[in-house]
């Protein structure tokens, strides 16, 4: 019955959205917008060589493309965000976290398109070519015929150990192995394929920690030590050090944008789904914590890219109209 009635809210949100757009339009903002891997069909998906998480294919990429260029949104990449100020209008920027091998099948359609992308590495993962941590857990319960929820459980309980931590318990749950990659599906990219796309000149690269380390979790020294390795890796890789950080899990605080800016990045990304209004604050403060959405794909993910874009939503409405009733 719950699901059936949030079901029944999401539709009723995704058609009010619809009649906001059309009757009073968008205020200039940039979106931002999450991927991870790309899968090049649903058949891929369904290996379950790793975690699905948005379930993103190559198709829903073009399409998600298709439907922001054709609502007057113009792409921006790096450059722009790193050049202050940003052009007033209606802004997109595409991210893809974490490094996975997959996310290279993004590369069609960004070049059909002529629009850039930033790809945040977690270099760790690239350097040693080992699977990431999350995909190991869900590939190996999944095997063993665990629940999602299960295995859901199981990795946000993960999420509060160290990355050390974490590397011993795999270790000790699925075998020395289990971390090896099994195929393209699963793998990161390797330092030699970074190189290789940083000379497509709508490709940046992005840091994302050495180990996906979520930074709360972390004392301020090794917080630092995470992005400072992976920092000098990329630009190593590269030859271009990044503008940019992606908080891992989305978790941060005021300590870390003080770090991020000491560091010299330009902007930091968070996965708070909100839209980030224009002209960006030129103190650079909200420029550390740009909000970002992500869907999941399938049927509804135009509902979802209307309730994006709008400036109104039920839930919200609902939420402050509970709390203005105490």
């Amino acid at each position: 019955m719950k699901s059936r009635l949030v079901a029944l809210l999401d539709d009723v949100d995704a058609a009010l959205s619809g009649a906001y757009l059309r009757a009073f339009g968008e205020r200039a903002a940039l979106l931002t917008f999450l991927f991870h891997g790309i899968f090049r069909n649903e058949k891929e998906m369904k290996e379950n060589l790793v975690d699905p998480q948005q379930g993103t294919t190559l198709e829903h990429f073009r399409d998600f493309i298709d439907y922001f260029l054709s609502r007057g949104y113009s792409f921006v990449g790096e450059k722009n965000l790193a050049e202050a100020p940003l052009p007033s209008g209606k802004l997109a920027l595409i991210t893809l976290d974490d490094g996975y091998f997959s996310s290279r099948h993004a590369q069609d359609p960004m070049n059909e398109f002529k629009v850039p992308a930033i790809f945040y590495l977690a270099t760790g993962f690239v350097e040693e070519n080992r699977c990431f941590w999350w995909d190991v857990v869900y590939r190996e319960r999944i095997r063993r015929g665990s629940s999602l929820s299960t295995i859901r459980q199981e990795q946000a309980q993960l999420k509060e150990s160290s990355p050390e931590k974490i590397r011993i318990y795999l270790s000790e749950q699925f075998g020395e192995k289990a971390s090896h990659p099994i195929g393209e599906i699963d793998r990161p990219l390797t330092p030699r394929e970074v190189r290789s796309m940083a000379d497509d000149p709508l490709v940046a690269f992005g840091n994302h920690t050495r180990d996906h380390a979520i930074l709360t979790r972390l004392l301020s020294d090794q917080a630092e030590h995470q992005i400072r390795i992976a920092q000098e890796q990329i630009e190593q890789w590269t030859g271009r050090a990044p503008q940019s950080v992606s908080y891992p899990n989305g978790d941060y605080s005021q300590e870390h944008i003080a770090l991020a800016r000491k560091l010299g990045f330009r902007f930091g990304l968070t996965v708070e789904p909100r839209k980030n209004y224009l002209p960006l604050d030129e103190s650079n403060h909200n420029r550390m914590k740009l909000g970002r959405f992500y869907f999941f794909g399938g049927q509804r993910m135009r509902a979802s890219w209307d309730l994006m874009r709008s400036e109104f939503r039920l839930r919200t409405f609902l939420r402050k109209a509970k709390d203005r009733l105490g």
